[in-house]
């Protein structure tokens, strides 16, 4: 008879156990030694943001707006336009391109009368070889001369103003509440397309600008908070004024009260028919002065006022081409500054690696910066579409391609 060993049940769970420790080993050794071939896997998000946040660098704001403008004038003509924002013009931009200045929370150019918007931007871009005007006017230190008009000034303004060799008036005093104006220094500045007369008095400014080939002379007076402004002048040369047809006659017989609410005022020699147009940038009163004969005086509640004195020539048909300007809401656009991308390794410093590529490709300029080697197994990319402002508000769409390997 024969008899089989029966094993114990213990002893193939023994056998299990030690088989699956050998299985655990033999796996970490396994992957120890192959792990060193793979590389983590990441999201493209990830991959891509330190690429993201080197182009951002190269963002700027530009603001712009349109100005607007209507006129009664066919010609060209100098423009005086109040500007609502705080721009320095070595950043400003001014389209259609022509000579332009920035003086005393005012913008000067000259325009035609078939011209109604233009664009001006402001940015931080600093702005040099601006066109130069090929017009010219003659200027020293204490007058100017353009057009026939020439302008003389003494310490406190504006002594005399003569046309074709005529003098038509001067001594142009301003009062502020009853308290004239007496100015501490002045300044002449030759701006091209114009000349500059500037007077300070403490927080008080007067200025007078003539413009090349223009028989007008612009003349403000700004202080510090709303005042009774006075202007005090003498008439040469002038028999006759005209404000409307209820309001004209005789200087010698303006009325003892003066009269008030207008904005433009003509006077004449009855004989020459030579004479002058004063426009106003606000309605304003005028009255007779105790200065001695022709003395007059304008004068209205502002914190500024300014004016436009035109000569004329025949006073038969009495008018004024005037203009009026005004800004439109000002706009913000953030987007690539083009003037960034004028060197090379833009952005190097700021991702600090290798194995990265930027291609930006727009209607006007093309950048690419970096390498991604064949050999790399991982390698993120994406194109998207991104888009460039200039220092002069005009936009570009352009195409940006990132890759990174991993």
């Amino acid at each position: 008879m024969k008899f089989c060993a029966l094993g114990r049940r213990g002893d193939s769970h023994f056998d299990v156990v030690i088989s699956l420790a050998i299985f655990i080993v033999f796996m970490g050794w396994f992957f120890a030694f192959v792990q060193p071939q793979f590389s983590k896997s990441i999201s493209p998000r990830t991959a891509l943001a330190g690429l993201d946040a080197a182009i951002s660098s190269a963002y700027w704001e530009v603001e712009y707006s349109v100005l607007f403008l209507e006129s009664e004038d066919k010609g060209i003509f100098p423009v005086a336009a109040e500007l609502p924002f705080n721009w320095s013009e070595d950043h400003v931009e001014f389209l259609p391109e022509r000579d332009f200045k920035i003086l005393d929370g005012m913008l000067f150019f000259t325009a035609s009368g078939n011209e109604s918007k233009f664009i001006v931007a402001h940015s931080g871009l600093n702005i040099t070889g601006r066109m130069s005007s090929q017009c010219r006017i003659y200027s020293d230190e204490n007058s100017f001369t353009s057009s026939g008009v020439r302008a003389e000034f003494g310490p406190k303004g504006l002594n005399s103003l003569e046309y074709k060799n005529n003098t038509v008036m001067g001594n142009l005093y301003f009062f502020l509440n009853d308290e004239e104006v007496i100015p501490e220094n002045h300044t002449s500045e030759y701006s091209g397309f114009a000349v500059f007369k500037g007077f300070k008095a403490g927080d008080n400014s007067i200025l007078y600008a003539g413009f090349c080939n223009s028989s007008r002379v612009f003349t403000m007076v700004r202080s510090n908070s709303e005042k009774q402004v006075r202007l005090r002048f003498f008439l040469k040369n002038m028999t006759h004024y005209y404000v409307d047809n209820e309001r004209y006659g005789p200087i010698d017989e303006i009325p003892a009260g003066g009269f008030g609410n207008f904005s433009r005022l003509f006077f004449y020699d009855n004989e020459t028919g030579r004479g002058i147009a004063i426009a106003f940038n606000t309605n304003v009163s005028l009255n007779r002065s105790e200065g001695g004969e022709n003395v007059l005086d304008f004068s209205v509640l502002a914190k500024s006022v300014y004016f436009w004195i035109s000569p004329f020539d025949n006073a038969e048909n009495l008018s004024f081409s005037g203009y009026r300007s005004w800004f439109g809401v000002i706009r913000k656009v953030r987007a690539l500054n083009p003037y960034f991308f004028s060197g090379r390794n833009k952005f190097s410093h700021l991702i600090n690696r290798t194995g990265y590529l930027i291609n930006i490709t727009c209607p006007s300029f093309n950048y690419s910066e970096g390498t991604v080697g064949n050999e790399i197994a991982n390698i993120y990319a994406r194109t998207f579409v991104e888009y460039a402002v200039y220092d002069n508000g005009r936009v570009e769409r352009c195409i940006v391609h990132e890759e990174v390997s991993q």
